[in-house]
């Protein structure tokens, strides 16, 4: 018989996912440059309730990689992340990105 406990997570995974790939897209179109960090994304998305590993960043920031939203480089010791123009569109609700939540009016990423 499954864990009640693993169903849960694997009900809220996608949608936390979802919320999660927005907001890190929203954040990037409003730091200087469309640029941030690992470090500083981890920082914001708990800042909006959004507390996440950093493992978990990397693996979020490298599908949205994958989708051509954003680039990755490293830095030193941190991954340095760019926002691409798709990223901007999808952050701004004007393309629909699977995996990514679609912004609803008055979003608050």
């Amino acid at each position: 018989m499954p864990d009640p406990n693993e169903l849960d997570d694997q009900m809220f995974s996608a949608p936390l996912g979802e919320h999660r790939a927005l907001a890190v897209l929203r954040m990037l179109a409003r730091f200087p440059g469309y640029t941030g960090n690992t470090l500083v994304i981890g920082s914001c998305l708990e800042y909006v309730g959004l507390p996440t590993s950093q493992t978990v960043i990397r693996s979020t920031l490298a599908f949205l990689e994958g989708q051509g939203l954003l680039t990755l480089k490293m830095a030193e010791d941190l991954i340095v992340v760019e926002l691409s123009a798709a990223g901007l569109d999808a952050a701004k609700g004007l393309t629909y990105v699977a995996g990514v939540l679609r912004p609803p009016p008055q979003c608050p990423y």
